[in-house]
């Protein structure tokens, strides 16, 4: 009888750290690049487009976040 073939090694798994860290470098550029500053200046004139619609005064706003709360920002400054 022959034995069996050896398994491969698993790829290694970057730490979870690590993994963060690269992803977030990435964002980070992406914000920082003219589409990306682009985006938030787009966000930002919607929000006070739709904020002016309701008159002024405090609001009240709910934050799924499901970003890195840079909407959230501009949207606190509106009021």
């Amino acid at each position: 009888m022959s034995e069996a073939p050896e398994a491969p090694e698993a790829p290694e798994v970057p730490a979870v750290p690590e993994t963060f860290d690269r992803a977030m470098a990435v964002w980070q550029e992406w914000q920082e690049a003219p589409w990306g500053r682009l985006r938030y200046a787009t966000a930002e004139a919607n929000l006070v487009r739709h904020v002016e619609v309701l008159g002024g005064g405090p609001s009240r706003v709910l934050d799924l976040a499901g970003g890195d709360g840079g909407d959230a920002v501009r949207l606190a400054g509106t009021t």
